[in-house]
């Protein structure tokens, strides 16, 4: 279902093979500032791409350039009438990532740039809200204070945005751009950068592509494989939730693992438009509490709210992916090995112990009833075994396997 994709009117039906969704064209639309919220040093980044354009448009200090999607230029006539479109002449080709929305120039490698879309992907219209746009930016010193080793965990701050300041938000969610630090396939130590989800695809043969390129023709590489997996991503991700009362959205579209060679280094993690914070808990562990917007589904309102939504993207979405890949699920063998890091890790008297550790059953997500329902900051859930505990495909998920 993440590979879906539906055109939402005004854009027109996009049928298969008839858009090349790699290399969109970048169109730009000029709008008064005071039409717009900017956070971070949005002018200068956005200087900065104006300057690789050629011919480059001109633009007064009153008014401001916005890159724009080409496939959002309906619903930017549509809601936006007082935004003037460039010319096609001043547009630029780009390099889309794994988001449909999020782009790179080959001309600024240092920025991606996140750009609204109204394309359904999932359940998830991929527009960007003005939630989405504050929170980024706010992040960044936070970041700084919070339980986080430098060493395994890279972060893709987001240091600038700009929104529509339109008071109703499903309209100003169409007219957004984040510019945010590019994560390129190389860093500067010379790793090589891998988006997590790639690593559980497969090929033509049913093979992971994690099993062809590491050559994993044995249990035993495999198992050494997720030893090593499972001890960094613990070690990155559970730390801001145990101390801080943080939780990444750390599903595998999120995460890029750093390797040097074969040897997993570490991760990246980035887009930070669904992570969910205690108030309560970051306050007393780092004297500061997050500034956000009123109604940011962000703040959660208890602790089991953040290591409910850790446990769907760091161990529904990610881990359990990566166990299937390396054909480690059904004899139990994968999850053992990630019961063993998090009993090293989770302290047992911490109210995650309890959570992930001593539940048979976990809420889980209901994708296509929320699919079908049209729901995206609204979730369904339903009671569903608790992966952490599962044992083997004979025994199932027991408490007995701890």
């Amino acid at each position: 279902m993440h590979k879906s994709r539906k055109a939402v009117k005004p854009i027109p039906e996009i049928l298969p093979g008839t858009y090349n969704f790699e290399t969109p064209t970048i169109r730009f639309i000029k709008i008064s500032q005071e039409k717009v919220v900017i956070r971070g040093p949005i002018n200068e980044i956005l200087s900065e791409l104006i300057n690789i354009m050629s011919p480059k448009p001109f633009c007064s200090s009153n008014y401001i350039l916005i890159p724009v999607h080409e496939l959002q230029l309906p619903n930017i006539i549509k809601k936006f009438p007082y935004v003037e479109i460039l010319s096609s002449k001043y547009s630029l080709k780009s390099i889309s990532q794994a988001s449909l929305r999020t782009i790179i120039f080959t001309q600024l490698p240092e920025y991606a740039f996140k750009l609204s879309l109204g394309i359904k992907v999932t359940s998830a219209l991929r527009t960007i809200t003005p939630w989405t746009t504050y929170i980024g930016t706010e992040l960044v010193p936070i970041f700084e204070k919070m339980s986080i080793d430098k060493n395994i965990l890279h972060i893709a701050n987001e240091i600038a945005s700009i929104v529509s300041n339109e008071k109703d938000y499903n309209i100003a969610k169409h007219l957004s751009c984040i510019a945010r630090y590019n994560v390129n396939d190389r860093n500067s130590k010379g790793e090589r950068i891998i988006i997590c989800a790639a690593l559980t695809e497969r090929d033509e043969n049913g093979k992971s592509f994690v099993e062809r390129i590491w050559n994993l023709n044995t249990e035993k590489k495999r198992i050494d494989f997720l030893e090593r997996y499972a001890f960094l991503l613990f070690k990155a991700f559970l730390p801001p939730a145990l101390d801080n009362g943080f939780s990444f959205e750390a599903h595998p579209q999120n995460v890029l693992a750093r390797f040097n060679g074969t040897k997993l280094n570490g991760f990246v993690i980035r887009d930070f438009g669904g992570v969910r914070f205690h108030q309560e808990t970051l306050q007393k562990s780092i004297g500061q509490r997050i500034n956000i917007l009123e109604g940011s589904a962000t703040q959660a309102k208890d602790l089991i709210e953040v290591y409910d939504k850790l446990y769907h993207t760091l161990i529904t979405c990610h881990v359990h992916r990566i166990i299937r890949s390396l054909n480690l699920h059904y004899s139990g063998i994968g999850w053992k090995i990630v019961r063993k890091h998090l009993k090293n890790i989770i302290p047992q008297e911490h109210l995650l112990w309890n959570f992930w550790l001593k539940q048979e059953h976990i809420d889980g997500k209901c994708f296509l009833r929320m699919k079908c329902e049209g729901l995206y900051r609204d979730y369904i859930h339903q009671p569903n075994p608790n992966l952490i505990l599962y044992k083997s495909e004979d025994e199932g998920v027991t408490l007995d396997s701890l």
